[in-house]
């Protein structure tokens, strides 16, 4: 019987943990790239009728920086779960957080006429402790969503 309570209170103090929003970065990243990579294609068109070596060269590493940058911005994002917000950006040299909900002090949502146009932001979290940092992510949806779950939980 006892240790029957035991684990319902252990149960009771684990609270599940469900991922309330995602935050993603909004297409207007995408069509960034592409207009960087079809300039990068057009001076790798006109260097190969230069001089094809060159131009090869250009194309190859416009093809791969394009690639790299891609999923660069495929793998950003935001979750708030029940128990925590989790943050990553960046492929290579990425930057990942995970702060409890009780840790996070603020988390801010900012943006410009054309995010305001398009519906995208700059989310801004800042955690507690001696560690205190402040983690963005630029250009995300349902930023607003994410503000208003963070607002419900901390309540």
């Amino acid at each position: 019987m006892a240790s029957e309570s035991n684990n319902l209170e252990k149960t009771d103090q684990k609270k599940e943990n469900k991922v309330l929003v995602e935050c993603r970065p909004h297409p207007i990243k995408y069509i960034g790239l592409v207009a960087i990579a079809v300039l990068l294609l057009i001076i790798s068109i006109s260097l190969i009728a230069a001089s094809s070596a060159l131009g090869i060269l250009v194309l190859l590493v416009s093809i791969v920086w394009c690639i790299i940058r891609y999923f660069t911005i495929k793998s950003t994002y935001v979750e708030l779960s029940t128990v925590n917000i989790t943050g990553k950006k960046g492929l290579f040299n990425s930057v990942r957080m995970v702060s409890p909900i009780g840790k996070i002090q603020d988390i801010a949502i900012s943006n410009g006429i054309l995010g305001k146009i398009l519906g995208y932001h700059t989310i801004t979290i800042t955690t507690a402790g001696s560690a205190g940092k402040e983690y963005a992510y630029k250009d995300m949806k349902n930023a607003k969503k994410l503000q208003e779950a963070f607002l419900e939980l901390s309540e």
